[in-house]
């Protein structure tokens, strides 16, 4: 890989690689192959930087006189570019992103890009990315999306390195690379933003021209030599690798960047130097002037168009807001009496909860006690079925009195049956001998009983008689 050494002025940090033939370099094709740049002339010749992209950053191609192309301009006729990984291994294939269109055109214009080569018409659209090359004494009028506008005029060839707009982000750049012929600029809504100084740059063999809300015109030689006329705004004029600035801010300020990379200053152009620019770029013609100034009128409409989606997305959020607002995220204090609210809520249902509980068990002593009170009246004999009395006798019921003869007494007008045997139908008549007098003297209802205190004088039921009337 050869080196060589240009004017002190450029910086001394950069690597060189000289090119001998200045149409090798300005209108080579240029492609990659691993490590290696390839540059093809338009007679065939084949030209190989060996390692070029080894380096870190790769060299500056160099002519003779002093114009030369810096990585990132070699970066952009590459159409697949290289980034970081520029160092480290082939690049990538580059996105079509749609960045404007042809607003004007006339004779051939070529577009080359990631798809190959077509023929431009009016009206096609234009991506980041695709090297433009007008044919003969052709001229185009590209028209980006924010209405920035470019134009090339006979046998220049340029690179529309990178678009970027976004109204509502306030976001807008413009970047392009000229390699040869005339040229000229006039920022759209972009201009609004100044992305920290500068919305567009425009590159060339030896010069970089960094713009802020301007107009220019200008052209590139075929040996590279820039020139630069101001129309408005602010422009700054450095070498191809960002030094020795100069800045031009009155209209007709010009800046001839010549061959051995330092930019100078006039105060206004040169006829001379005004006729090389007409030369490369004729005035717009009544046809350009119609496509310009409608290229103006769709860029102020569009730009109503994105004020307005702007204002009304602001009124949007802004409804939202209010609409949040109705509705606030509780506060601490709020989660407080929340969390107080709930707990009191939790301990009234337990309280709830207790209460049926109690209930419950009350309804279910009372429903014991009933229980209890049933089967008292079912066996007033008490817990032993046989409560015996000093005779042997069974203890009279409620009301009713043991005789002393040994009759057993009736228990709420039953005669009571030993061990749990059901009382007799009929309630015993009061003392005396004769049987019970329930009718026809049934015996007792439970199952097996024997009859109930049969006639006899016998004792009832005591201890020593004869069988108990259970089963």
């Amino acid at each position: 890989m050869g080196s060589g050494n240009t004017s002190g002025t450029l910086n001394s940090n950069q690597p060189v690689h000289l090119i001998e033939d200045p149409e090798l370099l300005l209108r080579g094709d240029f492609s990659r192959d691993g490590f290696d740049l390839v540059i093809t002339g338009q007679n065939g010749q084949v030209t190989v930087i060996a390692d070029y992209f080894s380096f870190d950053p790769p060299p500056n191609l160099m002519l003779p006189n002093g114009a030369g192309f810096s990585p990132e301009l070699v970066q952009s006729l590459l159409h697949g570019g290289f980034d970081d990984a520029l160092y480290a291994g082939p690049a990538g294939g580059a996105a079509q992103i749609a960045i404007g269109k042809v607003a004007f055109i006339i004779g051939q214009v070529i577009r080359k890009g990631a798809n190959g080569e077509e023929i431009l018409q009016r009206g096609d659209t234009l991506y980041r990315g695709d090297e433009i090359e007008v044919v003969g004494a052709g001229r185009l009028l590209a028209r980006m999306n924010d209405g920035t506008t470019f134009r090339l005029g006979q046998d220049a060839r340029a690179v529309l390195t990178e678009f970027e707009y976004n109204e509502s982000a306030k976001v807008g750049n413009f970047e392009a690379t000229v390699i040869r012929g005339g040229f000229s600029y006039k920022s759209g809504a972009i201009s609004k933003f100044d992305n920290g100084g500068n919305h567009s740059t425009i590159s060339t063999p030896t010069a970089v021209i960094r713009i802020r809300g301007s107009e220019l015109d200008g052209t590139v030689s075929s040996s590279g030599e820039t020139i630069v006329i101001h129309k408005s705004g602010i422009l700054t004029v450095t070498d191809i690798n960002g030094n020795n600035p100069v800045e031009l801010t009155v209209p007709g300020n010009t800046s001839v960047i010549v061959l051995n990379g330092n930019p100078s200053f006039t105060p206004r152009a040169s006829a001379a130097q005004q006729q090389t620019v007409e030369q490369a770029l004729p005035p717009k013609n009544a046809a350009e002037d119609e496509a310009a100034e409608d290229a103006d009128a769709e860029a102020e409409e569009e730009a109503a168009a994105d004020a307005e989606k702007t204002e009304d997305a602001a009124e949007a959020a802004e409804d939202a807001d209010d609409s949040t607002g109705q509705d606030e995220p509780a506060t601490d204090e709020d989660a407080a009496e929340g969390e107080t609210d709930e707990a009191a809520e939790d301990d009234a249902a337990e309280e709830e909860d207790a209460d049926a509980d109690t209930d419950e068990e009350a309804a279910e002593d009372e429903e014991t006690a009933e229980d209890e009170a049933a089967e008292d009246d079912a066996d007033p004999t008490g817990e032993d079925g046989d409560a015996a009395t000093e005779d042997g006798d069974a203890p009279a019921g409620d009301g009713d009195t043991a005789t002393e003869d040994g009759d057993a007494p009736a228990g709420d007008g039953d005669a009571a049956a030993e061990g749990g045997d059901a009382p007799a139908d009929g309630p015993a008549d009061g003392p005396g001998d004769g049987p019970a007098d329930g009718p026809g003297d049934a015996p007792a209802d439970g199952p097996g009983d024997g009859p109930a205190d049969g006639p006899g004088d016998g004792p009832a039921d005591g201890p020593g008689d004869g069988p108990a009337d259970g089963p």
